[in-house]
């Protein structure tokens, strides 16, 4: 078989992977196979990271800012799955990185959407948020509310450590105030 052929044959497959995971994810998620190495997950994330990765920096209207992007979305994906891995422990869940890659990686297709202004980021948060419930409720068979919970936990406490520092932030501002004089 010619190398073209056979990118041909991986590029229908990804394409009908990622029909299945839209159209009908309790199948794509509910039928996983063994757990695939790091390559594997990693590269089914691949194409969704491009189209983010070149739209951002075609909007900035700076190539050097590709490689950053790719980097970014990435680094997004492992914060996802370390995330994911820790938050699913008090739930009963002991996974590996590789079974939380397994729920992570096919949610990465919103990076697709998310480099649309103004609409994409927040779009791409709730689909990613919406896919990985689906995910973990039927590849990891949990309950729907433990899966809910598990995903709106992290979120959650980064909104009140984010109130927390903006709080700190307020205060030493006000002393460097109240030492500095009129």
């Amino acid at each position: 078989m010619s190398e073209i052929e056979h990118l041909k044959g991986v590029i229908v497959d990804y394409l009908s992977s990622l029909k299945s995971l839209v159209s009908n994810p309790k199948d794509f998620f509910g039928e996983m196979g063994p757990v695939p190495d790091y390559k594997v997950g990693l590269t089914f994330a691949l194409p969704p990271v491009l189209v983010y990765a070149i739209a951002e920096s075609v909007q900035k209207e700076n190539p050097y800012l590709f490689p950053l992007y790719c980097l970014a979305a990435y680094g997004e994906i492992a914060f996802w799955m370390v995330a994911l891995k820790y938050v699913l422990i008090p739930f009963g869940e002991r996974r590996s990185f590789k079974e939380t890659l397994q729920i992570a990686a096919p949610v990465s297709f919103v990076f697709s959407i998310a480099w649309i202004p103004y609409v994409g980021a927040p779009l791409a948060v709730v689909a990613a948020g919406l896919w990985t419930v689906l995910g973990l409720t039927y590849g990891f068979k949990m309950n729907s509310g433990a899966a809910l919970t598990a995903v709106t936990l992290p979120v959650v406490v980064a909104g009140v450590l984010g109130a927390l520092l903006s709080f700190v932030f307020i205060f030493l501002a006000s002393l460097s105030r109240v030492f500095s004089g009129p």
